[in-house]
């Protein structure tokens, strides 16, 4: 009897897989149904904020990352707190993850590249964040492609600049402590330096 048991929850657990397989199969392809848009058309659908359909809102944040699509960076930004894991991570512990496997919005920013770093900056400063939301963000521009030091004293000179420049004392003081995180991450003097040091920009 416990023989037969076995086998009934051993084909149990083998029918309830194959039915998570076909759904993600299932969904994937319903979402590459935007495949055939443009990708101004994408970012359009991205820029409706509505989110009820996870897998596709990660195939379309994967999209625009993987073309580079600079334009839908201001679309992009505003997904950076959107978490989906990638299927085929959830059950690989051998995979160092990063914040990419888990936000596909990072991940489509970091590929677009530093040009859509102002749009993060901006975004910093338009309200306040959950911490780790918001350090995630000023990581995503820190390390920006392979920065060298260069790279990085201008990066904290960008969060210095939009600051100072800022009309509003509120989203001033939030860039301000975006700085002084991105001074941190960057962890060296002359990043530190760029904190207080005259700006070109």
């Amino acid at each position: 009897m416990n023989r037969k048991r076995g086998r009934c929850t051993s084909k149990s657990a083998a029918a309830t897989l194959a039915l998570l397989v076909w759904a993600e199969s299932a969904q994937a392809q319903n979402c590459e149904r935007f495949q055939t848009l443009s990708l101004e058309a994408q970012s359009l659908v991205l820029a409706s904020n509505d989110r009820s359909d996870p897998e596709c809102t990660a195939f379309l944040l994967k999209n625009l990352g993987d073309a580079r699509y600079e334009p839908a960076a201001r679309t992009v930004v505003k997904y950076l707190d959107f978490e989906w894991q990638k299927p085929q991570l959830r059950d690989d512990q051998s995979h160092l993850m990063w914040y990419g496997d888990f936000f596909p919005a990072f991940q489509a920013l970091y590929s677009i590249g530093e040009k859509s770093s102002p749009v993060i900056i901006e975004y910093l400063g338009s309200r306040d964040f959950p911490p780790l939301e918001r350090q995630r963000a000023v990581m995503l521009v820190v390390g920006m492609g392979q920065p060298r030091m260069a790279d990085l004293v201008s990066r904290v000179q960008a969060f210095v600049v939009a600051s100072r420049a800022a009309g509003d004392p509120v989203i001033a003081g939030r860039l301000w402590r975006a700085a002084n995180e991105a001074a941190a991450m960057c962890g060296q003097p002359a990043c530190q330096a760029a904190l207080t040091g005259p700006t070109t920009k």
